[in-house]
C-alpha cells in the first residue's frame, strides 16, 4: 500500500493541484503573484492584497444556473478575480466562461444597492490548450468595448447630451431621450442650467 501512495502523482494542470496552489488561505502570497504578473503583462493597476472568496456562485432564484468556480478572490481595491484552470477544451468553453464573468459582476450588488458600486470583474483562464489555432500569441486579453472605437470601454461612455444630426435616427431618438430625462432630474433637484 505504501508503494500505491509513493507512485501516486497530481498533474500540476488538475483542479486538485490548482486549487490547493492558488486557493489556501496560506498560499495567497503565490495567488497575488500570479494575479499581478497578469495585470503587469496587461498593463492593469497592480493589487496589494486580496481576499479568497467562496467559489460557489449559488443560486438566487429558482431556476438560475449555478456555477463553480476554481479560484474567486477579492482585491482590497474591490476588484473581482476568477482565477481558471482548463486543461481540455469543450463545447461552449467560451459561453461559460462569460457566463463565469457576468455572475461574477452580477453578485456584487443586493436589492436596493447603487450601480456605482460595482467594481471591475476579471476572468484569468489558464489553458493547457491552443483555444485559437490562428493565434501565436500565448497572452489574449479580451475587454468589453464599443466596436468601431475599441479604445473606448462600453461603459466608460453614455453621452448625456445627444448625437449629432449624423447619428442613426434610432440612436439620436435615444441621445434625445436621455438628455431629456437628465433636464428632468435637474430640474427635479433644482440644478437646471442651459445647454
Amino acid at each position: 500500500m505504501n508503494q500505491q501512495l509513493t507512485d501516486f502523482y497530481v498533474k500540476p494542470t488538475s483542479d486538485i493541484f490548482f486549487k490547493y496552489l492558488f486557493g489556501m488561505e496560506e498560499h495567497k502570497p503565490i495567488l497575488i503573484d500570479f494575479i499581478n504578473a497578469v495585470l503587469k503583462d496587461s498593463g492593469f493597476p497592480l493589487i496589494t492584497d486580496l481576499e479568497i472568496k467562496n467559489p460557489f456562485n449559488l443560486q438566487t432564484i429558482f431556476n438560475e444556473k449555478e456555477s463553480i468556480l476554481d479560484i474567486k478572490a477579492k482585491s482590497v481595491d474591490g476588484r473581482w478575480f476568477d482565477v481558471e484552470m482548463q486543461n481540455l477544451y469543450r463545447a461552449f468553453f467560451l459561453e461559460r466562461i462569460l457566463y463565469y464573468w457576468a455572475s461574477m459582476y452580477k453578485e456584487q450588488l443586493g436589492e436596493g444597492e447603487d450601480y456605482s458600486l460595482l467594481r471591475p470583474a476579471m476572468c484569468i483562464n489558464i489553458l493547457d490548450f491552443k483555444m485559437f489555432k490562428h493565434v501565436d500569441k500565448r497572452h489574449l486579453c479580451f475587454m468589453l468595448r464599443e466596436k468601431d472605437i475599441p479604445e473606448l470601454l462600453m461603459t466608460d461612455h453614455l453621452a448625456p447630451n445627444p448625437p449629432s444630426n449624423s447619428a442613426t435616427p434610432l440612436l439620436w431618438c435615444f441621445g434625445r431621450l436621455f438628455s431629456a430625462l437628465n433636464r428632468a432630474v435637474r430640474l427635479q433637484k433644482g440644478s437646471f442650467y442651459e445647454e
